[in-house]
């Protein structure tokens, strides 16, 4: 009997210490505000963000691999992309003087996006340095991956240039 009292509260007090995901408002490419995690609460959810210019580069390594993983239909088999049932949002946060060059910025995103996909890419102008304290990222030079429960909780976090073990890592938490 001890040891099942012990095990549960393990439980409880590992649920109880996630993290929830800071309140980040975007605009996505079809000029919708969304609020994460608000607006993704309900699924699990893979924010896939770029804090600088130089992840933003090293992200659009990880746009396919995610994109096939997450949403694409007709794989076939085990590998079709809506398996998981996930959300999927890609953000870019502006600062400096690319705030003053949003609209544009965000007009040139959706003429090199594909249509189907501008609700699951973002903008953000929030603070860079205030968003990356609550969210205990330490590195803005690097991509960074949450993936948050359906409360809005980081159950996994990860960063850098792509690799199939992180994706697999990434996609391992979605079940």
């Amino acid at each position: 009997m001890k040891k099942i009292f012990f095990i549960l509260c393990s439980i409880i007090s590992i649920t109880s210490f996630a993290q929830q995901f800071p309140v980040l408002v975007c605009e996505n490419l079809n000029d919708k505000k969304v609020s994460i995690p608000a607006d993704v609460m309900g699924k699990k959810t893979v924010v896939a963000m770029a804090l600088s210019a130089k992840a933003e580069k090293a992200l659009r390594a990880w746009n396919t691999p995610l994109y096939n993983s997450l949403i694409a239909e007709g794989m076939g088999g085990l590998m079709a992309g809506r398996m998981y049932d996930a959300n999927l949002c890609f953000v870019g946060m502006l600062k400096g003087i690319a705030k003053l060059a949003t609209n544009e910025i965000k007009e040139r995103a959706k003429k090199n996006t594909d249509k189907k996909l501008h609700d699951n890419f973002m903008m953000s102008e929030q603070d860079v340095k205030e968003f990356m304290k609550a969210a205990s990222i330490d590195d803005a030079s690097e991509p960074q991956f949450f993936v948050l429960d359906k409360d809005g909780k980081i159950i996994y976090h990860t960063s850098g240039n792509y690799s199939d073990e992180k994706l697999n890592a990434i996609t391992e938490k979605l079940f």
